[in-house]
């Protein structure tokens, strides 16, 4: 991946499926009329979100603003050991979204590590001014971690994630991150994802997906379950 880049902007329609369907998930997206395949292998994703003093971003998504943003920390595979991070802001216009991806050096984030620690070391691993700013005006306030897996449709305009396992931690600046208090959610998350000119096409799509169509968020979620 190039240090960074901005994806262009998509739909992305969430909706909630009981965990007790898991068995259930995977022949319901293959048998889709679409012919969904799995298009990346499975992994664990971990996220540490950033915010003002005053949850800026958060009132933002909260109060259904048509212009919203998130800022947070990414990585993939074992939560613990040698990270190789990728700082996202993601924002949302109405109802399309996009988001703007910057690699930065690896270091390491180990169970004794404290939130005020992580922000240190990532301000060290970043390069780019804008983003050093940004990180400056905000701090760690909720880690979480989940399973994901991919699908395509067989013509490729369609993407489906599904996140089980989800996990939110409350962060607190000088608290090691082993000793946060964390809760597992009791549903998954299937995401559809799809550029805006095959909007038309979506509520067929998401026609043959039998489940409630939802605004979540997990980090409003999980800010509300473990921090506020």
């Amino acid at each position: 991946m190039a240090n960074s880049y901005t994806k262009k902007f998509r739909y992305e329609r969430k909706l909630i499926v009981p965990s007790s369907l898991d068995y259930y998930l995977d022949f319901l997206i293959k048998s889709h009329p679409a012919r969904f395949k799995q298009s990346y292998k499975d992994r664990s994703i971990n996220n540490v979100y950033f915010d003002t003093l005053n949850y800026e971003y958060y009132n933002q998504n909260i109060s259904g603003l048509p212009k919203r943003d998130k800022f947070r920390v990414r990585w993939y595979g074992e939560l613990y050991g040698l990270i190789s991070p990728i700082v996202e802001i993601k924002s949302k216009r109405g109802s399309v979204g996009t988001k703007s991806l910057y690699k930065v050096d690896k270091f390491s984030f180990i169970k004794s590590t404290s939130a005020y620690s992580f922000r240190n070391q990532l301000l060290n691993a970043v390069s780019l001014n804008e983003i050093k700013l940004e990180i400056m005006n905000c701090y760690p306030t909720l880690l979480n971690t989940y399973k994901r897996k991919y699908f395509e449709s067989y013509d490729g305009k369609f993407r489906i994630t599904i996140d089980t396992d989800i996990k939110s931690h409350n962060i607190r600046l000088n608290t090691p991150f082993h000793s946060f208090f964390n809760v597992v959610n009791s549903y998954n998350i299937l995401e559809l994802k799809y550029d805006k000119e095959d909007e038309s096409m979506a509520n067929l799509i998401s026609s043959n997906l039998p489940f409630r169509l939802t605004k979540y968020s997990k980090y409003v979620n999980g800010m509300q379950s473990v921090v506020l």
